[in-house]
C-alpha cells in the first residue's frame, strides 16, 4: 500500500478538488483512476499544483505546458516529488516513465520480467514485420536505460533501470569516445547550413573539425560502434547464461537530483522483481556495486586495446581521397526548441 505520510497538503486539496471520491475508494480503485486518468482531470490537478506550488496560473492545456518547459531544475524535482504519491504504485509509489502500447500500463505488467519481455516481442515484431529477412533475437533482457522514480527508504529518487551488459556497453562507448579524442583530436563547429529555417524548424548542421584527418576519425568511429555492438551482444549472452539473479544499485553523480542505477544481471532478477513491491524484493537480490568493477575495467582495457589497434592500421593505410559513403540525417529543431538548442 502506498504510504498516506507522503502525501503533501497541496497534492491532497488538488485531488480534492478534482476528484474528492478518490480517497474513499480501495488502493486498486486508485491506481486505476491515476494510470488512466481522464485529460481533463489530469489537466486540471496539473494547474492547481503548479500555481500552488509555483504561482503559476496556467489555463489551458497550452500553457500547461508553456509552463512545464519554463520551470527550473528545482522546480521540476519538487513537482515530481509532490505528484509521485498519487502517480506511482505500490510501495514505493513506483513510477515507471516509459512508452506503453496502447490500452495497456504499468498495471498489466506484474514484474520488471513482464514489461521487458513484452517490450522485446513488440520491437522484434516492428523490426520483422519492416524486414522481412530479419531474424528476431532470442530473449536475454533488453531493459537499457528505462527512467522511473519512487520513493527510497522514503527519499523521492530518480532510478535508472538497465541490464548490466547494457550498463557495461554504455560505459565503454563512453570511455571509446574519449579515447578517440585523445587519438585524434576534434572540436564541433557550425555547418554552413546551422540555423537557418527549414519548414517550421531550424537545421542542425554542426561539423565535426580534426585538422584535417576528419576521414580518419569517421572510420575509426565507425568501427568503434561496430565494436561495442557486437561485444554488447556477447556480453548479454554471457550474463544471460550465468543467471546470477542479482541487481546492483549504484550512485551515479548527478548535480541537481538524487539518482540510482538499477542494474539487472539476466532474466531471472528481472522475473524476482515486482513493480509494486520493487525495493524490497531488490534488496532480497542485491549485490555489492563494487563487483562490477573488474568487469567495466576490463571492457575498458579491450576497448582500448581495440582502438588504438585500429587508429595505428588506419594512419598507416588510410587513403583520406577514398570516402566512403554512408547515409546522412538532416536534423530539424523544432522552432520551439531552437532559442535553447541552436542560438
Amino acid at each position: 500500500m502506498c504510504k498516506e505520510s507522503r502525501w503533501s497538503p497541496v497534492l491532497r486539496r488538488a485531488i480534492m478538488r478534482v476528484r474528492p471520491e478518490y480517497f474513499g475508494w480501495s488502493q486498486n480503485e486508485r491506481e486505476h483512476y491515476t494510470v488512466h486518468c481522464p485529460d481533463d482531470d489530469d489537466f486540471r490537478i496539473d494547474s492547481i499544483l503548479l500555481k500552488e506550488l509555483f504561482g503559476i496560473v496556467a489555463t489551458s492545456r497550452e500553457e500547461t505546458k508553456a509552463a512545464f518547459d519554463e520551470l527550473n531544475e528545482t522546480q521540476l524535482n519538487l513537482f515530481n516529488e509532490t505528484v509521485l504519491p498519487f502517480t506511482g504504485v505500490g510501495e514505493d509509489n513506483f513510477f515507471l516513465n516509459e512508452f506503453f502500447v496502447e490500452d495497456k500500463s504499468i498495471l498489466n505488467f506484474e514484474t520488471v520480467y513482464d514489461y521487458d519481455h513484452a517490450d522485446h516481442e513488440f520491437q522484434e515484431g516492428v523490426r520483422q514485420k519492416e524486414t522481412p529477412s530479419y531474424v528476431a533475437r532470442p530473449y536475454r533482457g533488453v531493459l537499457y536505460l528505462g527512467w522511473a522514480r519512487l520513493f527510497l527508504d522514503e527519499v523521492f529518487t530518480y532510478a535508472n533501470l538497465s541490464m548490466v551488459a547494457g550498463y557495461l556497453y554504455a560505459h565503454t562507448d563512453e570511455v571509446a569516445s574519449e579515447i578517440i579524442g585523445d587519438l585524434i583530436p576534434h572540436q564541433y563547429v557550425h555547418g554552413k547550413n546551422h540555423g537557418m529555417r527549414s519548414g517550421n524548424g531550424f537545421e542542425w548542421d554542426m561539423r565535426v573539425d580534426a585538422g584535417g584527418k576528419e576521414g580518419l576519425l569517421d572510420e575509426l568511429r565507425h568501427l568503434q560502434n561496430d565494436y561495442l555492438m557486437k561485444r554488447r551482444e556477447v556480453l548479454s549472452e554471457i550474463w544471460d547464461g550465468n543467471a546470477l539473479k542479482a541487481i546492483y544499485i549504484g550512485a551515479p553523480t548527478l548535480p541537481g537530483e538524487l539518482n540510482r542505477d538499477f542494474l539487472f544481471s539476466d532474466k531471472t532478477a528481472l522475473r524476482a522483481v515486482r513493480f509494486r513491491s520493487f525495493m524490497r524484493d531488490c534488496r532480497v537480490i542485491e549485490r555489492p556495486f563494487n563487483e562490477l568493477t573488474p568487469y567495466c575495467d576490463a571492457e575498458k582495457q579491450a576497448v582500448e586495446n581495440f582502438l588504438g589497434a585500429e587508429h595505428e592500421r588506419l594512419s598507416k593505410n588510410f587513403d583520406p581521397k577514398v570516402v566512403t559513403l554512408r547515409k546522412k540525417r538532416k536534423i530539424i529543431v523544432h522552432e520551439a526548441a531552437a532559442e535553447k538548442l541552436l542560438f
